[in-house]
Parts: structure tokens; C-alpha cells; sequence
């Protein structure tokens, strides 16, 4: 397991729903994404991110406090299909008793460094809401920090909702607001690629 600044991550499971209740259900949490999912929905979110990982499509986490075991949100990463090729999208979600705490950054750094070492994909874009600032520096953050290992290239947030945040490939979002709004940060070394 990875552990850095007071959290770890641990695969998704079975015994998540209660963690993706909190997350999903919550209003203020999912205002920026298309409000908070219905039981059915939040029941069948569980569902596909305990198979993600037999897909080989990507695979989703939970976000666990170190020094108290608790569980404090999710983190993952997942294929989407491009004009180019595929490429890894990756979210994430904290509880909004965590949040300001770097949590949501050091999760996603480690997801990221978990995607790397998987070796499948040069790119992975992340998609912030201009809405939820903390999301926004968050991803710009971990492009920055990214930008020292590899080839990065970062957009001005302009998205005014998203998917990504939540894996939620059902939300609804055009090409256009995903576009505006990508952060990209390279898996591995070498020249730039043209979007996809």
C-alpha cells in the first residue's frame, strides 16, 4: 500500500457502499455533478467499482486515513475512449468533514503513480469543475508535480461540471466542457503527444 500525508490507499470492496452513500447521496458533495444519485444508482456505482478491476479497464480506491483506519472517500482511474486512442480519466471524492486537508491530493497522486506503473497508457486527463476550486488546484497541483517526472501539459479549468470526479460515466457532460476543462499529465517520459 501506498501511504503519504496521513492517507493510503485501499482497493475497492464489497463492504464499500456505506462510503459511496456518503459520497453519492450527499447534495452539497455532488451539487457540481448532476446532484446526488439514487439508491439504485449509487447501488450499481458499487457494483461496477468492485468488477472495474477484473475489466483491466481501470480500477478504483478507497481513501483511508492512516491513523485513524477510516474511510474518507474514493479515488480511481479508468479507460475513456478518444478520438486518438484511449487514455486513463481519473476522480475523486472526499467527505466534507476532510476536505482543505491535501487528502484528495496526495489520493490522486497516489493513484496516479498506480496507473504509471501499469504501464497501459501515456495520458491520463482529469476534468475539475471551475465550481469546486479545491478540485481545480488539486488537479493544476498534481500536473505541476507531475510536469518534474514526465511530459505535462495543463488547460485553464473553464468545464462548469463534471464526470470525473465521481467516475461517473453516466453524468452527462459534452466534448466540449470536458475539453475546456482537462488537465493532462503524462504516465511516462517522452515527447508530447497531440491532444486527443
Amino acid at each position: 500500500m501506498f501511504d503519504r500525508a496521513g492517507v493510503r490507499l485501499e482497493p475497492w470492496g464489497e463492504g464499500d457502499l456505506p462510503l459511496l452513500q456518503k459520497c453519492l447521496g450527499d447534495p452539497a458533495m455532488m451539487e457540481h455533478l448532476g446532484g446526488p444519485m439514487s439508491a439504485e444508482q449509487i447501488f450499481e456505482r458499487q457494483q461496477h467499482y468492485e468488477q472495474l478491476p477484473q475489466t483491466g479497464q481501470g480500477r478504483m480506491f478507497k481513501i483511508v486515513e492512516t491513523a485513524t483506519g477510516e474511510r474518507v472517500g474514493s479515488v480511481g482511474y479508468w479507460e475513456r475512449e478518444t478520438g486518438k486512442g484511449r487514455v486513463y480519466e481519473t476522480g475523486w471524492l472526499v467527505l466534507t468533514a476532510i476536505q482543505g486537508r491535501g487528502v484528495a491530493t496526495s489520493a490522486t497522486a497516489q493513484a496516479i503513480e498506480r496507473a504509471r506503473t501499469e504501464g497501459k497508457h501515456r495520458y491520463l486527463y482529469a476534468y475539475p469543475s471551475v465550481e469546486t476550486h479545491p478540485q481545480t488546484r488539486s488537479a493544476n497541483s498534481l500536473a505541476s508535480r507531475s510536469s518534474a517526472q514526465a511530459n505535462t501539459s495543463t488547460r485553464p479549468t473553464a468545464a462548469t461540471s463534471i464526470a470525473a470526479t465521481t467516475g461517473a460515466s453516466t453524468c452527462s457532460q459534452t466534448a466540449e466542457r470536458r475539453a475546456a476543462g482537462r488537465t493532462r499529465t503524462s504516465l511516462e517520459p517522452g515527447p508530447p503527444l497531440e491532444d486527443p
